[in-house]
């Protein structure tokens, strides 16, 4: 909740209940925060906090690498890597509201919960063979990395884009002719993150909260979320 207003900034503002992607140099495990007005997005009483908390980042990563950056369209076959993750889930339930056909892969205990996301088919990547398990596809959203990429070219048709996300691709192939390579840069942006919170308003997207922590755990939850991985998103509370 906006509590303090810097000049020339809108006094409507005051009071609102609103989420942000801070900038990296700003604190954002504390009481208080001070940010750009720009970076901010409103939120509506149907939008709780720890949901609020829980989309901003991933969010923002969702909507850049799949509508800016692979662009992609109705009827489209889309490959999801971690889609049981953070930023996984949501771009799980962003491809099948923009009307693609989805791919999902995650461990086989996270199978059904990809499913019931918007998935058509998961891939289970500790059971199941990748290369052998999908076929061609337009989009790959890689949230991987690294040796993920040695295959993914593979898979992709004639003018499919393969995006990865702040994870640049290590002793890779050369991308088959026709496709295409891309990186999805993240930054503070308060109008594309109020496109996010529109969708959550309309039900199109739900972030998925595992648990809400205290913010005195702060350090077992950093340990927790470096070390396993997490089922959407866990949040601190205030």
């Amino acid at each position: 909740e906006i509590v303090a207003i810097g000049e020339n900034v809108d006094p409507a503002w005051l009071g609102r209940r609103v989420c942000f992607l801070a900038p990296w140099s700003v604190p954002t495990w504390a009481d208080e925060a001070v940010v750009p007005v720009a970076i901010v997005a409103a939120l509506p009483d149907t939008v709780t906090f720890a949901q609020a908390a829980a989309v901003p980042l991933v969010g923002l990563s969702a909507l850049r690498g799949l509508v800016d950056v692979a662009k992609v369209k109705k009827g489209q076959r889309v490959l999801l890597h971690a889609a049981s993750g953070g930023v996984g889930h949501i771009a799980v339930q962003l491809a099948k509201h923009l009307g693609a056909e989805v791919i999902g892969t995650c461990s086989a205990k996270n199978r059904d919960f990809v499913l019931g996301l918007g998935a058509a088919q998961v891939i289970a990547d500790d059971e199941d063979n990748m290369i052998h398990s999908a076929s061609k596809v337009d989009v790959v959203f890689d949230l991987i990395g690294g040796a993920a990429q040695v295959t993914e070219p593979d898979l992709l048709r004639a003018g499919g884009r393969l995006v990865y996300l702040n994870t640049g691709p290590v002793d890779v192939p050369d991308m088959p002719d026709g496709t295409e390579r891309l990186e999805a840069t993240i930054e503070p942006d308060g109008a594309l993150l109020t496109k996010i919170v529109d969708l959550m308003a309309q039900g199109a997207i739900t972030p998925y909260v595992l648990q809400v922590f205290p913010l005195k755990d702060y350090e077992q939850v950093q340990i927790r979320v470096d070390a396993a991985h997490v089922r959407g998103k866990v949040v601190l509370e205030i």
